[in-house]
């Protein structure tokens, strides 16, 4: 009976941990499903291979996990670090039991010894596996890593499953000595508290980076803005000049009752003037309500791509916003996946329009932003899955990042709605603390 618990349980760990890094949802069949076939995978090969066929597991998990995903690095990191934080609770279990044994008068049998062990190094590895996927969720609101550090990650990981298995196989062969569980738990503890430390620094030279890529963004965003301000300013000087021109040509047709005169003015000179003064360059004007400047760069960004493709585009922000309510940056992020997926729906309809509002109240602001789509079954429950998109497969990327994003912060939801060829999310954002 033990000899089929032991293994059954360290799959079973092997298996759940390595889902709650990934994040992902899975129905009872598939988890029982995916659970028979790493047992079969392996208990069916430990007889011949022994230890050795956790490598098979682990590669059957990469390749499944890669398959439902399509992200590599975290399938990769997914399915490694459950085996490397199993191994080292291994090791600590047994260095535990060992010092308890050592210093009490507690006598257990193998038996008991074996399944307490177990049971020890399963607990250490989910309650490992929990931190990491907290840890991974705070990673979410940042972009994604980049290839270099990616390959470094990758390399420190597999290093680690390398030096460990190695420890293993030599520690068979010596047969297990306390002295070499001691040493070994030692090292391995050393080896963990310098990855940590390195991954640590990694997460913290990824956030500067992305930070100081989002000012930099925002300023090149922000000088186009004061750019496409200043060319407003050149036209209003002129439409100044050429206004106090035309009261005077008009005054005068009025002095001498020139109906005729007054209506040449109309058509020539006021008529034409309605194009200038309701251009679409002047909702940028609305703009300098928005006091937050990375939103800002965003919304001026965005409004420039959605005119070019000759989007009709509508900003409400009659409110000054000095102040997001929440952290800038997973906003940030949020929106420009929203208003990117608005701007592409807006293309595909008979009659292209964007629409954004901002509401501000007690304790909650609302960014509203709705667009005109193309009539045609949307499934809202399907929309946040990674991999799905109406425009085609494997499309469906950002907003799975947006439900991430979700998830990290509780203090932003997002409400969808679609009706008749009308797509509107309402991104709600409400006070911390």
């Amino acid at each position: 009976m033990v000899s089929f618990f032991i293994p059954f349980f360290q799959l079973v760990v092997l298996f759940l941990g390595g889902q709650w890094l990934l994040n992902e949802k899975m129905g009872r069949r598939e988890f029982w499903v995916q659970l028979l076939i790493i047992n079969l995978i392996g208990q069916g090969l430990y007889p011949t291979i022994k230890f050795f066929a956790i490598f098979f597991v682990v590669l059957y998990l990469l390749i499944y996990r890669l398959f439902k995903t399509k992200k590599f690095f975290f399938s990769v990191i997914a399915s490694g670090l459950p085996l490397i934080t199993m191994v080292i609770g291994d090791y600590l279990s047994q260095l535990i039991l060992g010092i308890s044994g050592q210093s009490s008068s507690l006598s257990l049998t193998w038996e008991q010894s074996v399944v307490l062990e177990t049971l020890m190094m399963g607990g250490f590895t989910l309650s490992c596996c929990y931190f990491l996927k907290s840890l991974f969720k705070k990673m979410n609101r940042f972009p994604a890593l980049e290839k270099r550090y990616q390959r470094l990650v990758l390399v420190q990981v597999s290093l680690l499953i390398l030096l460990l298995y190695a420890n293993i196989y030599a520690g068979e062969k010596q047969g297990f000595s306390s002295q070499h569980i001691q040493l070994t738990s030692l090292l391995f503890i050393a080896y963990g508290g310098l990855l940590i430390w390195s991954a640590g620094n990694l997460l913290l030279v990824v956030i500067k980076h992305a930070k100081l890529e989002q000012e930099r963004m925002a300023n090149q965003q922000i000088y186009d803005y004061a750019y496409k301000l200043e060319q407003l300013y050149q036209e209003l000087h002129h439409f100044r000049h050429d206004y106090l021109n035309i009261l005077v040509s008009l005054g005068e047709s009025i002095r001498q009752e020139d109906l005729d005169g007054i209506k040449g003015i109309y058509d020539r000179v006021i008529q034409p003037t309605e194009k200038l003064v309701k251009g679409r360059d002047y909702i940028f004007g609305k703009l300098y309500q928005m006091g937050v400047l990375e939103i800002k760069s965003l919304l001026f960004e965005k409004m420039v791509r959605a005119q070019t493709e000759q989007i009709d585009v509508r900003l409400e922000l009659e409110e000054l916003i000095d102040t997001l309510y929440v952290d800038v940056f997973p906003v940030y992020r949020v929106l420009a996946i929203l208003l990117d997926n608005a701007i592409e729906g807006a293309k595909e309809a008979t009659i292209p329009y964007l629409s954004i509002s901002f509401l501000q109240g007690e304790g909650i602001q609302q960014i509203e932003i709705e667009n005109s789509c193309k009539e045609e079954e949307i499934s809202l429950t399907k929309i946040y899955q990674p991999g799905y998109s109406s425009k085609g497969e494997n499309r469906g990327i950002g907003l799975a990042t947006v439900q991430q994003l979700m998830e990290a912060d509780h203090y932003i939801t997002l409400q969808t709605f679609y009706d008749a060829g009308v797509f509107r999310q309402v991104l709600i954002l409400k006070r911390q603390g």
